[in-house]
This record gives structure tokens, sequence and C-alpha cells, in this order.
């Protein structure tokens, strides 16, 4: 497992070109304000905020998003056990 720090403000310049895909309880109430998703948001440049299970995860895509995040990382971290032929044991 790997943590990926990024700099402070990076989630909420994420969220300005942020749609949501789905309507759950904790996205409304986080984004209640945020347009919803539609197709070809990626290639406009925009990630897609989505519920599941009770956590939001923000799918970067290929474009904007992922050079944001990876412009703005700081450090990347080991969390637990070694990562040997793509497996962490």
């Amino acid at each position: 497992m790997i943590e990926i720090v990024t700099q402070p403000g990076t989630l909420r310049v994420l969220e300005k070109i942020g749609v949501k895909n789905n309507d759950g309880l904790e996205i409304n109430k986080w984004y209640p304000n945020m347009e919803k998703t539609f197709t070809g948001w990626e290639k406009f440049g925009r990630v897609q905020f989505e519920e599941e299970k009770s956590q939001i995860t923000i799918t970067l895509g290929k474009g904007s998003g992922l050079e944001i995040f990876n412009q703005r990382i700081k450090q990347i971290n080991v969390k637990q056990g070694d990562i040997h032929n793509g497996k962490n044991k």
C-alpha cells in the first residue's frame, strides 16, 4: 500500500473541475451544487467524483485532472509490506 501526499489545496483545485457521478448521501452533503457528470467529461478536462460505500472517490481521467494531481505530488510513502512482482507481501 502506498500513500500519496499532495500539496495543500489539491482537493479544492480538483473540486473546481469536478462533476458528480451519482446522488449518494455523502456526495450530496459535500457537493450539493456540483454539476452532474456527462458523456465526454474527461475530454472536457473534468474529473469525476463518485460515492462508493459512504466514501467519495475521484476519477482523474487521462487529461487535466491527472496532470494537476501529478504536478501537485509532494511525497510518496510505502505504508506496509514490500512490493514484489506486482503483489504486496
